[in-house]
């Protein structure tokens, strides 16, 4: 491709590559003001000419329309919106359509399920399958990749993994792959699941060997519970008392009492 310079050895690219780059938006961008199907007709010019044996201006954008739709990119969308307006998913298309123009023997394709919904993805793996030449495929999508080692008896899986590349062969290869990432999780999760619970029991042990010491009680600071204000007792009003002058004994009280009552007249006039 010519991205990066071989740091030694040789590098045979006689034949025809196409790539497709994660940072695909980076390429568009150089074309913020057309819409898709003008920028097909100014890139792919040749192989729309190739596709529909057509040289009028015009019957190129009909034909570059076309190749779009086949991508699910609508009409209005061919034509009457900007690139730089168009969404993720609707650039990712736009791309596959120029691929699909520009001559290859070998696709190599960087994570090309970026943006793509369902519908796009079902179209890109039917691509592929119907693509005779060669596909280097770097993708974590599991359904994109079943399908296209199942297009072919010759596939092989290059898994990337702790610095090292190992290799499977096809379907089986693939199968073989998710049995040993599934133990690899399930020990992993296992070995977290133990290390918590030694930590649970060296948590409880601490609290055990602890010191118990008397208790304060104290409120939460996070509490939102106001302390009962204290209530003092109520108290029976005091009674009066008379002043000293006027306070006598019981016994001078029943004397002066005894002094004030009348004496009944007991004689009885005599007749004379």
């Amino acid at each position: 491709l010519g991205i990066v310079e071989p740091t030694h050895g040789e590098v045979d690219v006689s034949c025809g590559m196409r790539h497709f780059s994660q940072h695909f938006n980076e390429a568009l961008d150089r074309y913020p003001e057309h819409v898709a199907a003008s920028y097909l007709v100014d890139c792919c010019r040749l192989g729309l000419k190739k596709r529909f044996r057509h040289t009028d201006e015009k019957r190129l954008l009909e034909g570059a329309c076309e190749v779009l739709s086949w991508f699910g990119l609508g009409k209005r969308e061919a034509v009457k919106v900007s690139i730089k307006d168009l969404s993720g998913g609707q650039k990712a298309r736009l791309n596959f359509a120029f691929l699909s123009l520009c001559p290859a023997h070998l696709l190599i394709l960087d994570e090309p399920t970026n943006h793509l919904d369902a519908n796009g993805l079902e179209h890109l793996a039917d691509a592929l399958t119907c693509f005779e030449g060669g596909v280097v495929l770097v993708s974590h999508d599991e359904l994109l990749i079943r399908r296209v080692l199942g297009s072919s008896d010759h596939s092989e899986l290059l898994v990337c993994s702790g610095g090292s590349i190992h290799q499977q062969t096809g379907v089986k290869g693939l199968e073989s792959y998710r049995r040993a990432a599934f133990r690899e999780q399930h020990l992993k999760a296992e070995a977290a699941s133990q290390a918590a619970e030694k930590r649970i029991q060296a948590s409880r042990q601490e609290r055990r060997e602890r010191p118990r010491g008397r208790r304060r009680a104290c409120m939460s600071e996070a509490s939102t519970r106001e302390p009962t204000p204290d209530v003092e007792p109520m108290r029976q009003p005091d009674l009066v008392q008379p002043p000293a002058a006027e306070r006598m004994s019981l016994d001078a009280y029943f004397k002066s009492r005894a002094k004030k009552k009348t004496k009944p007249v007991n004689s009885v006039a005599q007749p004379k």
